[in-house]
């Protein structure tokens, strides 16, 4: 039985966005005052990163149902349950430019820089689209494999049920970790596919390469 819902419209400023008008339905069984449990971050709603998203914080409890006018941004159903949480709105044409530079780099053998930008989208994939991340995911070992010249860039882990780096291309990330003074744990991050990618990926969001 829900107790109340509560309608806000959040206008976000121009600031990465241009005028985008999201509709936050905040559905409260808990009796409390909807509207006290809502904050966005931000002081125009939007992060100051630059980053092509919004985050919203909602209370423990709390679940959201977010859909934007005109689709500009991927909806999101959340229900925040042991404490309060952050969710990301992230806008399509963000995760568009994203797929089409990284599609580019790879047509252009700048396979370090695709994964880069592969593992940017998929980042922000995983809370919203778990089937496509998983697919983004072995796009960004992909790429890192043809930049390292490994021949094998994954294999099938019975245990985990998905295919996971192999161990040549985890040697090969872990040489380059120690390359760039970073530790070496293996683990195709950010801080390694920057270090390669030799930019910021802001770039790679807004514009087309």
């Amino acid at each position: 039985m829900i107790g109340k819902i509560w309608l806000a419209s959040v206008l976000l400023g121009a600031t990465a966005f241009g005028q985008e008008t999201v509709s936050v339905h905040v559905i409260d069984d808990s009796g409390d005052d909807v509207a006290a449990v809502l904050s966005v971050i931000g002081g125009n709603q939007v992060d100051t990163d630059g980053s092509g998203r919004a985050q919203i914080v909602i209370a423990a409890g709390k679940k959201l149902n977010v859909t934007s006018k005109g689709e500009g941004f991927y909806p999101r159903t959340v229900t925040a349950r042991g404490s309060s949480m952050t969710v990301t709105l992230l806008k399509k044409s963000i995760a568009a430019n994203l797929e089409a530079n990284a599609t580019a780099l790879e047509t252009a053998g700048e396979h370090a820089k695709a994964a880069f930008v592969w593992n940017e989208l998929y980042s922000q994939m995983l809370t919203i689209d778990g089937d496509r991340a998983e697919t983004l995911r072995l796009k960004v070992l992909d790429a890192l494999a043809r930049h390292f010249d490994v021949a094998d860039a994954t294999w099938f882990d019975p245990l985990q049920d998905r295919r996971v780096m192999s161990v040549s291309l985890r040697n090969s990330v872990r040489a380059a970790q120690a390359e760039h003074g970073l530790k070496t744990t293996g683990v195709a991050g950010y801080p390694l596919l920057s270090k390669l990618a030799g930019g910021q990926i802001s770039k790679y969001m807004f514009t087309r390469i």
